[in-house]
């Protein structure tokens, strides 16, 4: 008996402690959602859609011109290397796998990458760094007004430090995209050079 009353004991004291944690739970869920919520309505109103997409347009640009340029480097090392000879149909060859490997790249970024979902992140981090939830809240109400969407509009220092944040977060998410595909563009490179070497 006593036994059992020590079960029935560790399991009241087990029940109460769900029952205060199923009736907390609403509450902090509904205090992290105001702030949460805060701080999506601020991320609404700074984060300019078009700005973002000249951002998302510059850094494909960037990450296909800093391939463009490594692939086309050992390509021309591997024909020296190789002593093959630089001829027009060779290299044409290769402006084709470099032609399908952008296209390859850039649809890969654009299936897997949210661009503007990263973006929207990288500035919830920085916003909730560098204020409080209650300053949020202000942000938020003065953003909502004609000065405010005066003063996002000539803003840039937030905007600046949040591409640095997407930069940086994109950048490795970029590579681990890339390599598969510049691995089987130096494959293909390879096979190139050894039907011209035959």
């Amino acid at each position: 008996l006593n036994c059992s009353q020590n079960l029935f004991q560790k399991d009241f004291f087990m029940i109460r402690i769900l029952i205060l944690f199923i009736i907390l739970s609403p509450i902090s869920q509904a205090q992290r959602n105001r702030s949460s919520d805060s701080l999506d309505r601020l991320i609404d109103l700074i984060v300019d859609k078009e700005t973002v997409q000249i951002l998302e347009k510059d850094f494909y640009i960037r990450i296909e011109s800093g391939l463009n340029l490594t692939n086309r480097a050992i390509f021309e090392e591997l024909l020296l290397d190789g002593g093959i000879k630089n001829d027009e149909e060779l290299m044409q060859k290769y402006e084709s796998l470099e032609q399908a490997m952008n296209t390859r790249l850039r649809k890969s970024f654009e299936e897997k990458l949210d661009f503007i979902g990263i973006f929207r992140l990288t500035s919830r981090e920085v916003y909730s760094r560098n204020y409080s939830k209650k300053e949020i809240r202000k942000l938020t109400a003065f953003f909502s007004t004609p000065v405010g969407k005066k003063y996002l509009s000539k803003s840039q220092v937030m905007i600046e430090e949040s591409q640095m944040s997407l930069s940086k977060a994109l950048s490795e998410i970029a590579i681990r995209l890339a390599e598969p595909m510049q691995d089987a563009m130096q494959e293909q490179v390879i096979k190139i050079l050894k039907e011209a070497d035959e």
